[in-house]
């Protein structure tokens, strides 16, 4: 900690709206942030996002990625604030996408109903593949290549994030899955994608890096948010640049290379309550900028009701779902020479 606060100034700015706050912010409350464990991270987050308080941070030029990703992932200033995040240069805006959802639901998200459901699902798609290495495209904490990890569908997994640290590589590495921030060749058998395509301007581009450098043959699982009518505040808050029907993203595979195989809906049972809500979320946000995800913890019997809910869903209607759900799946392939 003392190394830390040896290389960092952090300014702290309260401003009040409606009152002040009973906890005057201070520094204090941004290194705990930082540099303490992730069950104390949502309390403070929440502080955080308060109207009457907001943050402006400049790091000295030897701060690490770590600690530049946590504070893009947890402050956000005020809206209209002069006081902004000031990333060295050259810093990427975006952040880990998985560390925004866990700070939104204060659990393990290997737990979470959506991504136990979506893990679920992606599996039944792929089939029964088993594959001797599987590549994570733009991985986060690596949720996805753990959970196949440990179902027996790999042997190994490499997880690629240009947003890795050093220190995140050299302490998540393990003897069977590693971390790195990009890839020469594509050596692995099964490549995913798994809600990465709707992060970047250009998706076809993202998506051809890897299909170029990919084995005839090769097999791609992909996931993204569909349907650009239920964007919310879930979307700004993690960076969304669209939402895709089964049409957009099957044309965004053919236009990279590859050839498609399956495609489908999720969460169909989802989506009407969906629907509804994120449109009330746009009637009522009325422009304000998001502050956190609409993927919050559920109680432990509600989390499992949901899971049951999808699993019944994944046996009786997912094989046939070309017609509507909350995300958009596909499998393709790169081409024979």
């Amino acid at each position: 900690m003392e190394s830390f606060l040896g290389r960092t100034r952090i300014f702290v700015i309260g401003t009040v709206f409606k009152e002040r706050l009973k906890i005057a912010p201070s520094k204090t409350l941004i290194e705990r942030l930082l540099l303490t464990k992730r069950s104390h991270q949502h309390r403070l987050c929440k502080l955080a996002k308060t109207p009457a308080f907001h943050v402006g941070s400049l790091l000295t030029g030897d701060a690490t990625d770590t600690e530049r990703e946590a504070i893009s992932c947890f402050i956000k200033p005020a809206r209209g604030s002069k006081a902004l995040l000031r990333l060295n240069p050259g810093t990427r805006r975006r952040v880990l996408m998985d560390l925004k959802e866990e700070s939104a639901l204060q659990g393990d998200l290997a737990t979470h109903w959506y991504y136990v459901s979506k893990r679920r699902a992606l599996r039944r798609l792929v089939g029964p593949t088993k594959t001797k290495t599987l590549l994570d495209v733009g991985a986060g904490s690596g949720v996805f290549a753990k959970a196949f990890l440990s179902t027996g569908m790999c042997e190994q997994a490499i997880c690629v994030d240009p947003n890795y640290s050093d220190q995140w590589v050299a302490d998540h590495h393990t003897e069977n899955i590693q971390f790195v921030r990009s890839v020469d060749h594509v050596e692995s058998e099964l490549v995913i994608m798994i809600d990465v395509l709707e992060h970047v301007d250009n998706d076809v581009e993202l998506l051809k890096h890897y299909v170029d450098r990919a084995a005839p043959g090769t097999k791609f699982l992909i996931s993204v948010p569909a349907f650009q009518f239920l964007w919310s505040s879930h979307d700004e808050f993690l960076d969304h640049r669209r939402r895709y029907t089964l049409t957009d993203l099957l044309k965004t595979v053919r236009r990279s290379g590859l050839m498609p195989v399956k495609s489908r809906y999720f969460f169909g049972a989802l989506f009407p309550i969906a629907a509804a809500g994120r449109i009330a979320d746009r009637v009522l946000s009325s422009g304000k900028p998001a502050e956190s995800s609409a993927m919050g913890g559920l109680p432990g019997p509600l989390n499992a009701a949901m899971i049951a809910i999808h699993d019944l869903e994944r046996l009786i209607l997912f094989p046939i779902n070309k017609l509507c759900g909350v995300s958009a799946f596909c499998v393709a392939v790169t081409p024979d020479d």
